[in-house]
């Protein structure tokens, strides 16, 4: 058995979240006609690619798996109008909690895939493999991630916040439990010109924002 610590002879583990209408399809369509691709990603089937809220892919890079890929329909031909749209707003937000944890962005993949692209589907599979592996395995640090950032003592008539690597981020005072209602005030936010941090908890999000100068 090759130790994840070791980089010679490594193979990733790798998770796939698969829109069922386009890239499970064509997931279908290269088993069909035989077409191999690396046995490192194990899929998970979604309705939508506009369901992956930013936990399903945080998690699991998180717990040590070394990369996830999500794969849906083009932009333009999503079943449900607008989900991969979604999907693809919801990539920075994801990005900057792995940074904010030391896990290398690049870990994650977002990619588009009709029903009928099984040679395009093969191909990302190899590429993204291929990817992870020169990366080698997610040396995650478990400890840093259960305890999140040091809380700063807040003196007396002073807004609650927290230091990220001694700079101060002032707390929202919200838990976002709903995927929708966390993405939206994020996007206002990154609009709006904030550095935003967003620290995983047990069901949801809490969001910090760096006050403006």
């Amino acid at each position: 058995m090759v130790k994840r610590s070791d980089h010679n002879g490594f193979e990733p583990r790798i998770l796939g979240y698969l829109c069922h209408w386009c890239a499970y399809a064509s997931a279908d369509l290269a088993g069909t006609h035989k077409m191999k691709y690396p046995p490192n990603v194990r899929f998970i089937r979604v309705p939508c690619t506009g369901i992956i809220h930013p936990n399903f892919v945080v998690y699991p890079l998180s717990r040590g798996i070394d990369g996830v890929v999500v794969l849906g329909c083009h932009p333009g031909e999503c079943h449900y109008h607008s989900g991969n749209i979604v999907a693809q707003d919801r990539v920075q937000a994801i990005k900057i909690v792995l940074d904010e944890y030391g896990i290398t962005p690049e870990r994650f993949r977002l990619d588009w895939c009709s029903s009928g692209e099984a040679e395009r589907f093969v191909n990302i599979m190899r590429e993204f493999t291929r990817h992870i592996r020169a990366l080698g395995p997610n040396q995650v640090n478990l400890k840093a991630w259960h305890h999140g950032p040091p809380c700063v003592e807040r003196p007396p008539g002073v807004e609650p916040m927290r230091s990220f690597g001694g700079v101060p981020y002032y707390w929202d005072g919200r838990r976002y439990r709903s995927p929708q209602s966390a993405q939206r005030q994020l996007k206002q936010l990154l609009d709006r010109g904030f550095e935003v941090k967003l620290v995983p908890e047990e069901g949801g999000f809490l969001i910090y924002t760096r006050r403006e100068q």
